[in-house]
């Protein structure tokens, strides 16, 4: 299987919570004391638990902002505050935080 980076944080001891979204609307926010280091030859370890098909699509940290903003492909946007989701162990299956729709706006 071959696997793609998507992003590398700076961490510090200051974010104290990620967050990681999946293509099929899944979230998870876990804290940053839960991943603990790792050598540079180690495979690293699990953020979130994905369904087959499913795949990470993005991360935001919490000194990124309040709020999470999820865009579709099709454009159609949604913020949410980051308090509405509840800090879970890594390596859970998360909540979903968006519904795809195939909605087509406009003519």
């Amino acid at each position: 299987m071959l696997y793609s980076l998507i992003h590398i944080p700076s961490i510090t001891p200051r974010i104290p919570n990620t967050t990681l979204v999946t293509k099929q609307g899944m979230c998870i926010r876990f804290q940053e004391t839960d991943v603990r280091a790792t050598g540079r030859a180690s495979m690293g370890v699990i953020g979130m638990n994905l369904s087959p098909g499913d795949e990470i699509i993005g991360m935001q940290l919490q000194t990124q902002g309040s709020d999470l903003l999820i865009v579709s492909e099709n454009g159609m946007g949604k913020r949410t505050n980051m308090d509405e989701f509840t800090v879970q162990k890594r390596g859970g299956k998360g909540v979903k935080c968006y519904k795809i729709v195939d909605q087509q706006f406009g003519t």
